[in-house]
């Protein structure tokens, strides 16, 4: 795998506590133009459990963690593989449902809180953006 950051995967799910929340057989990941970037990465993730995904700088970590959203650099495409996330299939779903997903049942969380955080926004608006989007709720005053 490749990175050059931490990733963390989250998930609220609705699946049995013995089954996967986050199943991924056999992930890779390439560029448009050929090159593997991501080869034959596997893992389970139960309700509950933890996940880190470890390596060196340019390993594969953020790659593969932005592949289980369906986030893709340009050029960068899912090659072959499976990722399912609360039992479904996310690798073949249009991008207007796996958005709704985003958010609800995955999240990526970066090591890095300058990529997660907005410093100019106060925190408050951060979260009632992410309510809006993904839940449809305003946040009061």
């Amino acid at each position: 795998m490749q990175h050059d950051r931490a990733a963390g995967l989250a998930s609220a799910s609705s699946v049995s506590d013995d089954a996967p929340v986050i199943q991924v057989t056999d992930l890779r990941i390439g560029l448009e133009s050929g090159p593997l970037l991501v080869r034959g990465v596997s893992f389970d993730v139960r309700r509950g459990e933890v996940l880190g995904l470890v390596g060196e700088s340019g390993s594969g970590k953020t790659t593969t963690a932005m592949g289980l959203l369906g986030y893709a650099e340009p050029g960068v495409q899912i090659v072959d593989g499976e990722v399912r996330v609360d039992g479904q299939l996310m690798t073949q779903r249009p991008e207007s449902e796996v958005r709704k997903l985003r958010g609800r049942v995955i999240a990526y969380v970066p090591q890095d809180p300058a990529s997660a955080l907005n410093p100019s926004m106060r925190v408050r608006a951060l979260i009632g953006t992410m309510l809006r989007t993904h839940e449809g709720q305003p946040l009061g005053d």
